[in-house]
């Protein structure tokens, strides 16, 4: 399966001024399941493993870059359309794996307190999807607003921007979620979740953008607040 690592590091603009940059690299990865051990030694530093991937050594090197004046490498890996974090990373001879947790997609965006108390009713499929429907256009709206800001060059024609979406509210292994993309292609027959993801992520041409992260960032709240809301009107 392919996978996506990602870091940043911090550098000067050309007037000197501190900026950040966001690296990506792909990745084959293969899913495992995380030993007896490796679960445990989890728990005992307070990480809750939701994935292991394994990778190539060498691949897992091209992340690695200098940090504070030391080696370090990739932090977070989109994997399947999700971002996690990577919280640990045990490397071998020929094969680094790595687990992730803390998943960075929509449906766990500090939602700790919330999850609590879905946690408790029991059965929380009648009440997820309704808090994250209600949710969506708020983060929709948001990344509409974002790209259009970052792509707005003077020649921008904003079809980037309209053409995300919120999909429909589904359920996996991790739990309830919902996703916002970019859907169709433009008029050159580019698809818009690609120029999306090149926007956000740079290229070798262009400095990253990370919209992605602002979005989220910035329409937390009034998401939280939303499905709260929504959370207290299922449930009475």
């Amino acid at each position: 399966m392919e996978a996506t690592l990602i870091w940043s590091n911090k550098t000067k603009d050309k007037d000197g001024f501190p900026v950040e940059e966001e690296h990506s690299v792909d990745i084959y990865v293969e899913e495992k399941s995380a030993t007896r051990m490796e679960f445990y030694e989890a728990m005992r530093a307070g990480v809750e493993v939701k994935l292991v991937l394994e990778t190539r050594q060498e691949d897992f090197e091209l992340s690695a870059h200098e940090e504070d004046e030391s080696k370090a490498y990739a932090r977070k890996v989109q994997y399947e359309g999700y971002m996690y974090d990577i919280v640990r990373t045990r490397q071998g001879k020929q094969r680094s794996r790595s687990y992730v947790g803390d998943d960075m997609s929509f449906q766990t965006m500090g939602f700790d307190e919330l999850e609590k108390e879905l946690m408790a009713l029991g059965d929380i499929a009648d009440v997820a999807p309704a808090m994250l429907e209600a949710a969506a256009p708020i983060l929709k709206e948001e990344l509409q607003s974002q790209v259009q800001q970052a792509a707005n060059k003077g020649y921008a024609t904003g079809d980037l921007a309209r053409s995300i979406k919120a999909n429909k509210p589904g359920e996996n292994h991790l739990g309830h979620y919902v996703s916002v993309t970019a859907k169709g292609k433009d008029r050159k027959g580019i698809r818009n979740n690609e120029k999306l993801a090149y926007l956000n992520y740079g290229t070798s041409k262009q400095n990253a953008r990370p919209v992605i992260s602002k979005a989220m960032k910035n329409s937390e709240k009034k998401c939280l607040d939303t499905m709260q809301e929504k959370f207290n009107e299922v449930t009475g």
